[in-house]
């Protein structure tokens, strides 16, 4: 999977390789065959002759090994000569808890097209947040021997047979959103400010709903290391300042959780129609699926995600929608930073640290046009 080919030279008419035309070199001398006695004068010739054959042959089996030999070091040559002229072609697995989200998703493919302009071969490969086939898919690469193992939203603690394996083969691993505590066997982290976020997105809701004693529903996915700790943050945020959080609702799968987290408020209301003044979502897109339960349901209780999606965004700025705030994650100065970092650990430079923390930004209608590309 991370190997590559190289085009079989002995097609080739001008090689002297197998496949290509004889020449004349390769013919052997004729001999003369001579009735009755030979003189010693022909003797001597005939020998001469012979000796000058064999000497002949010696040569041309020298030329042969030669050709034969520059067939096959030729292509070593060639593949050497490539590595030189393209120093910065690396293989690159990319393993990944999540690619179902529209965040995700668009910082995986950002990181990819970045590193294709560098050279760089990224082979991503989603799991959907399944830990043991995390840990399987980098053991794997280990052994194949990649330059580089990258892995995005993951928990470095529920890794760590894939982390050995990496460290025991010399492959070294970097992080995209994959916590936000050091961890030795790390090269690279850079991630988003998560627990920033979830305080900032909370506090935010709470100037929305007003304060002490409103009623909170929360949208989560533990298993994302980066929602985990900005509910974690949310929630901690609320219960200081008083606010009574009603349910926490945990997402099973994030590629669908627009339709879960609707289908979720929906019955939520059904069962209490007065019982909520504010959802707070842990990403834009189970947000989106909270505001249009609430759009149903012609209420007016806001709603405040993560992530700055343009679709977020978008229905921010319209002021239909529930969706009043977002914090907006800096993708591209965290893909950036990831990708200038590799650049650098390849080149052999030392890294100063091995975890990057980058804030974003409080979207609201006041700013949302400052977002909109």
């Amino acid at each position: 999977m991370f190997s590559s080919s190289s085009p079989d030279s002995s097609s080739s008419p001008r090689s002297g390789c197998p496949g290509s035309a004889r020449t004349g070199a390769d013919r052997r001398p004729e001999h003369r065959i001579i009735a009755g006695g030979v003189s010693a004068h022909l003797k001597e010739e005939v020998h001469a002759m012979e000796k000058s054959r064999l000497i002949g042959l010696a040569v041309i089996g020298t030329a042969v090994t030669l050709a034969f030999g520059g067939c096959a070091s030729g292509a070593e040559s060639g593949s050497t000569a490539s590595g030189t002229d393209n120093a910065g072609k690396k293989n690159i697995a990319l393993i990944t808890g999540s690619y179902g989200t529209p965040a995700a998703k668009s910082a995986m493919d950002m990181l990819i097209t970045k590193g294709a302009a560098k050279g760089w071969d990224i082979k991503l490969q989603d799991t959907a947040f399944d830990y043991n086939k995390i840990n399987s898919l980098m053991q794997d690469a280990a052994s194949q021997k990649v330059d580089a193992i990258i892995v995005g939203y993951t928990t470095p603690e529920l890794i760590t047979l894939g982390m050995q394996a990496a460290t025991d083969a010399g492959v070294p691993v970097f992080g995209l959103d994959a916590g936000v505590q050091p961890v030795d066997q790390v090269t690279l982290n850079v991630t988003s400010d998560n627990p920033w976020f979830g305080k900032t997105s909370a506090e935010e809701l709470m100037t929305l709903v007003g304060g002490k004693g409103k009623r909170v529903l929360m949208l989560e996915h533990e298993p994302h290391p980066g929602v985990k700790l900005r509910s974690e943050a949310a929630r901690q945020t609320f219960k200081d300042a008083g606010i009574d959080i009603v349910a926490e609702v945990q997402i099973k799968d994030p590629s669908s959780g627009r339709q879960e987290a609707m289908n979720d408020v929906s019955d939520y209301l059904t069962a209490h129609p007065n019982g909520l003044d504010g959802i707070w979502g842990g990403w834009d897109d189970v947000a989106m699926g909270a505001a249009l339960a609430l759009k149903n349901a012609n209420s007016n209780i806001p709603v405040t995600g993560v992530d700055g999606t343009d679709e977020g965004l978008a229905a921010i700025q319209s002021g239909t929608s529930n969706l009043k705030a977002t914090v907006w994650q800096d993708w591209g100065t965290i893909t950036d930073k990831l990708v200038a970092g590799m650049g650098d650990y390849f080149a052999g430079t030392k890294l100063p640290e091995n975890i990057v923390r980058v804030e974003g930004k409080l979207v609201t209608a006041d700013n949302v046009a400052e977002f909109i590309k």
